[in-house]
């Protein structure tokens, strides 16, 4: 998968669970889509978890339409 592509999965994860009154935590959707990136961003994974504030995943999302 491409990145824009697996947000686009996890985006619409999200939204499924909040059809049915599910909320997840922004915080626990950065650290999954972290967790579940392959070694290849392995740079970009700890560069990001180790920031002293996460961003956003619901933010980050304005350039996946």
């Amino acid at each position: 998968l491409f990145i824009k592509e697996y947000a686009l999965e996890i985006k619409n994860l999200c939204n499924s669970f909040a059809a049915i009154s599910l909320l997840v935590d922004d915080e626990e959707v950065v650290h999954t889509c972290l967790y579940n990136l392959s070694q290849s961003f392995s740079l970009h994974k700890t560069t990001i978890a180790t920031r002293d504030t996460l961003p956003m995943f619901s933010k980050q999302l304005v350039w996946i339409s």
